[in-house]
């Protein structure tokens, strides 16, 4: 569990550090970074095809506790609010170490696309800081809310966030 906790702690400093030099953090208002990931089968997805859909993306690692915590929370509201809106959220998932848990994958199904960071250019450009980390953008492709870390209030303020975002 400490070796777990420790590289979890050690990969979000790296996260904290990956790209700063190169590029300013993506800011709410910013529109997302014009990237090319790698969906689960290999094909790769354009995140400027995102536009013209809401959009929730979650920086994630196998080796973060957090982002564990954070996923199933996530999932559900996307879940509830695509049942209660005339709108669709879809909700992406990079995993920046690469690496997928096939049981999570299998758990969630089609509620979550996932998408592996392989060259390190999403952890680069989205820059999360901390994780996880979960943005939310409108169909316009542009970032309306980021939440850094989880912890205390992240369901109600999540939840609220979606609610917004659907309803403008």
């Amino acid at each position: 569990m400490f070796r777990a906790v420790s590289l979890c702690l050690l990969i979000c400093t790296m996260t904290s550090l990956a790209g700063a030099a190169d590029q300013p953090r993506l800011r709410i208002g910013d529109a997302l970074p014009d990237l090319v990931v790698s969906r689960l089968a290999g094909e790769p997805l354009h995140l400027s095809s995102l536009r013209g859909q809401n959009a929730v993306i979650t920086i994630y690692s196998s080796f973060c506790e957090p982002c564990h915590r954070t996923l199933p929370t996530v999932v559900r509201l996307v879940a509830e609010i695509n049942e209660q809106a005339n709108v669709k959220v879809q909700l992406y998932v990079i995993a920046v170490d690469g690496n997928v848990d096939e049981d999570l994958v299998a758990k969630y199904g089609p509620a979550v696309t996932w998408l592996l960071d392989h060259d390190g250019s999403a952890q680069a450009a989205f820059d999360p800081q901390t994780l996880p980390c979960t943005f939310l953008a409108d169909g316009t492709g542009t970032v309306r809310h980021i939440n850094r870390g989880y912890g205390q209030g992240y369901e109600k303020r999540v939840g609220d966030w979606l609610r917004a975002l659907v309803t403008h």
